[in-house]
């Protein structure tokens, strides 16, 4: 057997759990350097928080929900760059891990889910807590493995090369889930001195970069560039800088996109509402992930010739814009040569007109300050302290952070939950992302019911020191009466969530300090104290039903 143990001058004993994968696996996660586990209590789990919260090289943190759980890890992930654990018992224990694993799969950000299980012959036998989880994540994972307790060290270093040479694949960032059976007793513990060496075997076969053919993009075609949710990459923003200022380059960005220039065209939605002037684009070239614009989206698909150029740092097929499609994973060292294009000063010339008229018709509205919500989110944004991150909720509160100007404040970081894009774990998310950034300037605005799905999420709260929750409370959610027609309905309630509740027993069960607006004098007296406030809060901004943002009437739609 090639069981090696490693020594250094400050080994010290370490109490383990006796299940031989459990002990396996904490060597291999030190050995390649995964420092952060999320542990949600449990029973048949117990040989894994024995093994990971009794050696101080890990940092661990304990969550009781699992799905906290999971976009508590995803707020890690997205901060470090690095593939984080997290840890659970059997049964619906382990599903409740789906949406986050779902999320950072789009997001392409690496979850490792471990989860406990009965042993493989008490599966469906009707034992508690007990199900299939073999598969349990089958569509939004790169890799499974099953590892079982008794394995010995040869067996497991063989069968954990396949993990190690995946995970140091740097083409890859999906997820990974690793099922661990355990049979009772599961509390039998014993003490190590070192750590156990793996003899890992990095893959020995090169991994070309796939090959990325010259566009055919002919002479007086015109192209638009839409960068959306997006990884930042220095490299990226700089041959955007250079495109947008020596070739006449029109880029489309998302606030969340992680890059900003003067010259970007922020209000694609009120352009494309408003501005009847635009050039229409021969070709549309994206990076990044979803689109946030459906209205874009829609002025895209009228234009049956267009070629659609779609740059990402992995294969997919997303032809739903144009059947002229074709899928791009190039070098970014290489992507100014391959974007051998430029367009013509007019083209140009027409879209950052539209923009400049976008936001004059935006000042407009907000020159003077309403209690709506599309209007004090707005005046957020826009006093908000530079350098400070704002993570968005989704539905609502993200489209009207997207319509503010936030082009006033460049050094503000946007970051969103975009890969599902549900309403669920951005606040989870939020904080496992502060629990590493540490900004003293944190804030996480979304609506209410957002705050009352992912309630428990404010346990997560006690690993930060700083954070502001802005929550907007219209009292159900709004914005179906504003998308669909109201003739068709029907039923109102079955499309919101009306509720009466207030967050103020929310702040004070969590131990965050309270802060409440119900009108436009109250809001501006609170939102000072907010800014100026260090620690954590909730911020809870009441609107009526006459005050719910019109925002069809601010597109004249």
């Amino acid at each position: 057997m090639n069981l090696t143990l490693r020594f250094s001058k400050n080994s010290i004993l370490v109490l383990v759990s006796n299940k031989k994968s459990a002990l396996y696996l904490k060597s291999f996660f030190k050995q390649i350097g995964i420092q952060h586990i999320v542990i949600c209590p449990g029973s048949r789990n117990l040989p894994l928080i024995v093994n990971f919260s009794n050696d101080n090289y890990f940092k661990t943190y304990s969550l009781i929900d699992e799905r906290v759980a999971g976009f508590f890890a995803l707020g890690i992930a997205k901060a470090l760059k690095r593939p984080v654990a997290v840890l659970t018992t059997s049964g619906s224990a382990a599903i409740n891990l789906a949406p986050a694993m779902a999320e950072a799969y789009y997001q392409r950000l690496p979850l490792i889910a471990i989860t406990a299980d009965r042993p493989t012959h008490f599966v469906n036998k009707g034992e508690n807590q007990t199900i299939i989880q073999r598969g349990l994540f089958f569509n939004y994972i790169g890799l499974e493995l099953e590892i079982e307790e008794k394995i010995d060290f040869e067996t497991f270093e063989n069968k954990i090369q396949e993990l190690f040479r995946y995970l140091s694949n740097p083409n890859l960032s999906a997820n990974v889930h690793i099922n661990l059976p355990f049979s009772e007793p599961l509390d039998k513990v014993e003490n190590i001195l070192g750590e156990f060496q793996l003899n890992l075997k990095p893959n020995r076969n090169k991994i070309n970069p796939i090959s990325a053919p010259q566009l055919k993009i002919k002479n007086r075609q015109n192209v638009i560039f839409y960068i959306s949710t997006n990884i930042v990459n220095s490299e990226l923003n700089e041959i955007l800088d250079r495109g947008v200022k020596e070739n006449y380059w029109v880029v489309i960005s998302e606030m969340q996109s992680g890059w900003y220039n003067e010259d970007c065209i922020s209000q694609i939605d009120l352009i494309l509402s408003r501005d009847k002037d635009v050039q229409q684009p021969d070709i549309l070239i994206t990076i990044g992930e979803a689109m946030l614009s459906k209205k874009f989206r829609n002025y895209i698909k009228t234009h049956e010739e267009l070629l659609h150029y779609d740059i990402s740092a992995y294969p997919r097929h997303w032809n739903n814009l144009s059947t002229h499609y074709q899928n791009i994973n190039p070098d970014y060292t290489e992507l100014y040569s391959l974007l051998n294009l430029t367009n013509s000063i007019e083209f140009q010339a027409s879209w950052i007109s539209a923009e400049k008229r976008a936001l004059d018709y935006q000042s407009s509205c907000h020159k003077e300050l309403t209690y709506l919500e599309i209007n004090l989110i707005h005046r957020m944004v826009n006093t908000i302290d530079q350098d400070s991150i704002i993570y968005w909720g989704n539905s609502s509160a993200v489209r009207y952070g997207n319509w503010s100007n936030w082009k006033n404040k460049p050094s503000i970081i946007h970051q969103t939950n975009r890969g599902v894009a549900g309403i669920e774990g951005v606040l989870a998310t939020a904080i496992g992302n502060q629990s590493i950034s540490k900004y003293e300037s944190f804030y996480c605005i979304l609506g209410d019911v957002s705050l009352l799905y992912e309630t428990n999420s404010l346990a997560a709260a006690v690993y930060i020191d700083h954070i502001k929750i802005i929550v907007i409370n219209n009292h159900g959610g709004k914005i179906f009466e504003q998308i669909h027609n109201s003739q068709t309905l029907g039923k109102m309630d079955a499309l919101t969530t009306p509720h009466n509740q207030d967050f103020r027993k929310l702040a004070n069960l969590f131990d965050l300090e309270y802060f409440n607006a119900y009108d436009l004098r109250s809001f501006t007296s609170q939102w000072e104290l907010v800014k100026a406030h260090q620690g954590k809060l909730i911020f809870e901004i009441n609107i009526s039903e006459n005050e719910v943002g019109k925002w069809k009437d601010y597109f004249d739609i």
